[in-house]
């Protein structure tokens, strides 16, 4: 579940705010809830394509929440939607909209369906097999509904460990995943209870728009995960409440706590403050679920033989694990930089924490190779054959450490030994059907000189020297023939380069990014080109020399069947030491020392260090 707010203040303008509008990515759907001025803006802003918006639910028949939806339509249109769309609001809301269309002749060349609302009594609006919508009826001075979204439950995951230790081939695995017993090598069946995981806690999303204080919705909204709930003023300007029927920050936090949401966000904030953190500051003192970032993340002082670590997988396509957006606003506080760039291709990622404490002490995320690497061609004595190469490898593009842990502990090389593990490996190869084999990652500009957090984590991770100037992205291969077929036929079914032609993949891919550039210049798409632009620029963000590291997971022989010399991996006599247990045993002797050091000198820090700084949040907002 992922919620991206394009707009959350109230009906006067200002030129950095924008009235409320918001995004819910949800099991796949992308639905649009409100839709203010500007919301089109927003979206292009926030790279939200258009093209997945089937649903819109619109609160009430304010300016501020849905005089945007007209244009949208109409954008639509110009865009040559064919697609239908549903959209949910108060009775009269057709009526609206078709007078817009009507005066302006700009009748929509797609199914336009409304979903007028008018009970009292919350009602189911949406199901499919995966999500459920119901209304939350709210009091305004118009006919008002919030909307509250619910995943359904999850079916089970496959527990790989389990399978292992019961004897269960992987030959079951897919059934087992749909809800089929095992059975072992002796022939007893082994329940399927005990061969998965549960499946992640049903996630829900509560929109509470514009409303005064009422309990009425508690029983609707109870225990939801996020709850949005307007907050127009602080407590000072209670007495507006009644005659504008809306809500303060603090009667928003109570709402939260009655409900026990686990999250709350507040909006609709009121221009006539100077800072919303005001707002925030009232509320912390209702609602317990708030606290300071600081306290997510470990700063206790722990000796290294008494950790134990927790590592969370994140969901994303998969639909299960942490949020992805609590991963990357997490990640955003501890970060420098940007790493969460779209590079093309598949990923992974996760937190981990410390179990003991249940606090985050870093982030990893591995994903295809994107770059044609000098320092590995060397090793394998050749240019990788791309094919193979993603058949066989992941990258690591985030490894990052909180601090202090990361300076304490020695944190950057615990994260990056978790990578190059046979946990991560069996993970990668599971959800992605690739049989992985070489891992691989950069650090840092410079010579060869530079200090990095993979050093000195032989045999484990070794390096190999500096990446070139340059790099090609490679797309993902399922991208990469769906566009080359594509150009194919257009050609008259003939390949944009010779079949016998050397690194024919990587110059296809070039000239196939030229021509879509192209065309989008003689099309006239200038949006369309920008976002493809920006996502071929991510991929090019490697243009400095790195420092190259490689791990081959405890494989003899994963250069000769990269470099497609021999056919069939194996085991060497390392291949023990990447079991988790083993390479966790190996870090703590290393923090251990490191932790006694710091000690010893009086080094040892004590302190969360953040990145993300209050004025810039300012900036931002």
């Amino acid at each position: 579940m992922r919620l991206t707010i394009l707009g959350c203040y109230s009906a006067t303008p200002r030129t950095f705010t924008n009235p409320t509008s918001q995004v819910l990515e949800i099991q796949n759907h992308l639905f649009l809830i409100d839709c203010g001025e500007g919301t089109q803006v927003q979206l292009r802003k926030y790279r939200v394509k258009f093209s997945r918006i089937n649903h819109i639910f619109i609160s009430h028949l304010h300016g501020d929440h849905f005089f945007g939806l007209p244009g949208l339509i109409s954008t639509f249109r110009l865009l040559g939607r064919d697609k239908e769309l549903h959209i949910y609001g108060p009775k009269g809301i057709k009526q609206a909209i078709t007078l817009f269309l009507k005066l302006g002749d700009s009748w929509t060349n797609y199914p336009l369906i409304f979903h007028e609302l008018e009970s009292k009594e919350s009602e189911l609006v949406f199901e499919d097999d995966k999500v459920t919508v119901r209304t939350v009826p709210l009091i305004h001075r118009v006919y008002t509904n919030g909307y509250f979204f619910e995943e359904k439950e999850a079916p089970r995951t496959l527990d790989i460990a389990a399978a292992r230790k019961f004897g269960v081939d992987k030959s079951q695995f897919n059934n087992i995943k749909k809800g089929v017993d095992g059975v072992d090598r002796s022939g007893t069946v082994i329940p399927n209870k005990k061969l998965t995981l549960d499946p992640p806690e049903p996630k829900s999303y509560a929109f509470c728009s514009d409303t005064i204080y009422n309990e009425a919705v508690l029983p609707i909204i109870r225990n939801v995960t996020v709850l949005y709930h307007e907050s127009t003023f602080l407590d000072s300007e209670e007495h507006l409440c009644e005659k504008t029927k809306h809500s303060t920050s603090k009667q928003a936090a109570q709402i939260a706590k009655k409900a026990n949401a686990s999250l709350l966000i507040l909006g609709h904030y009121s221009t006539r403050y100077k800072s919303i953190e005001l707002f925030k500051k009232e509320t912390i003192k209702s609602f317990s679920a708030i606290t300071p970032l600081e306290d997510e993340f470990l700063n206790e002082d722990i000796h290294p033989n008494d950790m134990e670590f927790d590592i969370r997988f994140v969901g994303e396509r998969f639909q299960n694990g942490l949020p992805q957006d609590h991963y990357k606003t997490m990640l955003g506080v501890v970060s420098s930089h940007n790493n969460e760039s779209n590079i093309p291709g598949r990923e992974l990622r996760w937190m981990v924490y410390e179990k003991n404490t249940q606090k985050l002490i870093g982030f990893i995320r591995l994903g295809s190779p994107t770059i044609n690497s000098k320092p590995r061609n060397i090793w394998l004595g050749q240019p990788a054959n791309l094919s193979i190469l993603n058949r066989h490898t992941c990258m690591g593009f985030v490894i990052v450490p909180s601090q202090p842990f990361g300076f304490n502990y020695l944190g950057g090389k615990l994260l990056a030994l978790l990578c190059c593990s046979h946990f991560a490996r069996e993970k990668v190869s599971e959800v992605f059907d690739k049989e992985i084999a070489l891992f691989e990652t950069t650090s840092l500009y410079g010579s060869t000189t530079s200090a990095s957090q993979y050093d000195g984590l032989k045999p484990f991770i070794r390096y190999k020297g500096l990446t070139e100037s340059k790099f090609t992205p490679l797309l993902h291969d399922n991208a990469f023939h769906k566009l080359h077929n594509k150009f194919k036929e257009l050609n008259n079914n003939t390949p944009l380069t010779d079949n016998k032609a050397s690194s024919k993949k990587l110059k296809r891919q070039t000239k196939m990014i030229s021509i879509i550039k192209n065309s989008m210049k003689e099309y006239g798409m200038q949006t369309e080109l920008e976002e493809f632009t920006d996502t071929i620029n991510m991929a090019l963000n490697l243009t400095q020399k790195k420092r190259y590291y490689i791990s081959d997971y405890g494989y003899a022989n994963v250069r000769e069947v990269i470099a497609g010399e021999q056919d069939k991996l194996i085991r060497g006599q390392n291949w023990d030491k990447f079991y988790l247990e083993n390479i966790i045993a190996w870090w703590k002797k290393k923090a251990g020392k490191r932790y006694d050091k710091l000690k010893k000198e009086g080094r040892f820090r004590d302190k969360v260090e953040l990145w993300t700084q209050e004025d810039d949040i300012q900036i931002i907002r």
